[in-house]
């Protein structure tokens, strides 16, 4: 997408996504392959202390022990993220990450 350019997503956690513009389609859901998903899929956090600017990192590089932490701590989560981070820790157990 160049500057200047229009464009415009639909959709959100609803059952369809709807582009229009100059865009690439880096969708993913539940059905996505688990591979995409730990690659498209980023969270927001502010370092340990909470006081970093907000960093959004794709679900691959989070650390084991912030994943269980997140788990933990973020109660208000939906069930179906928590159910990603479940995945990613079992993605990880079965691979020896």
């Amino acid at each position: 997408m160049k500057t200047g350019e229009t464009c415009m997503v639909d959709g959100g956690l609803g059952y369809y996504i709807r582009l229009s513009g100059n865009l690439k389609d880096l969708c993913v859901n539940t059905e996505s392959p688990f591979e995409e998903i730990r690659e498209f899929f980023h969270w927001g956090h502010r370092g340990k202390d909470g006081k970093q600017p907000l960093e959004y990192v794709p679900l691959f590089s989070l650390t084991t022990e912030h994943i269980e932490a997140i788990i933990e701590t973020q109660t208000q989560i939906p069930d179906y993220i928590k159910d990603v981070f479940l995945q990613e820790l079992e993605y990880r157990k079965e691979r020896n990450d």
